[in-house]
């Protein structure tokens, strides 16, 4: 055992070389190198004992992407979970992964609640999730409104037109000299 120990630690000692290197880039604030060097981890060694600590870096980094790259941020959320899915940070990772997936149904004309409700279900303080959940509940109780309003005039317009047809279609009789 102490020699397949001695084997690993030698064999491993490029991967955790490029670990700290990615956790250095991340204090100083360079996620993307960050990241780009942890994949480089992950390629080679997968189930990595440290691999919680890449978590807060990819997590950072795809919140920096949210607005102006969702589906890739969607996707380095769910390889944050996916490395570390105990995390106690699991749940707000979920509800992020929620709201990018209900803002991807919007942009493909879905207006689905669900996963809006999904991400506040996991974290109440997703203020993102709110606003957008408040928006499409608006939107329906328009539309709704905007529906009883057709009705209503079209429910005028049919009783005009019965009215027209039973008592303005008949001509008066003239008496024959």
């Amino acid at each position: 055992k102490e020699l397949f120990a001695a084997y690993d630690r030698l064999r491993l000692q490029d991967v955790y070389g490029l670990l700290d290197e990615g956790l250095a880039k991340e204090k100083e604030g360079k996620l993307e190198e960050a990241i780009a060097a942890f994949d480089k981890v992950l390629a080679r060694q997968p189930m990595i004992e440290r691999r919680g600590e890449m978590v807060p870096a990819y997590v950072a980094y795809a919140q920096s992407l949210e607005d102006s790259d969702p589906p890739k941020a969607l996707a380095i959320f769910r390889k944050a979970l996916r490395l570390w899915p105990e995390s106690s940070r699991a749940p707000q990772i979920e509800a992020e992964i929620n709201y990018l997936e209900g803002k991807e149904l919007l942009a493909r004309g879905i207006a689905d609640t669900e996963p809006f409700k999904r991400a506040l279900a996991l974290d109440p303080g997703h203020e993102k999730a709110r606003a957008e959940l408040n928006r499409l509940e608006t939107n329906v109780e328009e539309r709704q409104e905007r529906f009883r309003a057709l009705a209503a005039a079209g429910a005028v317009v049919v009783v005009a037109l019965l009215g027209i047809i039973l008592f303005g279609g008949r001509k008066k009789g003239r008496p024959r000299a």
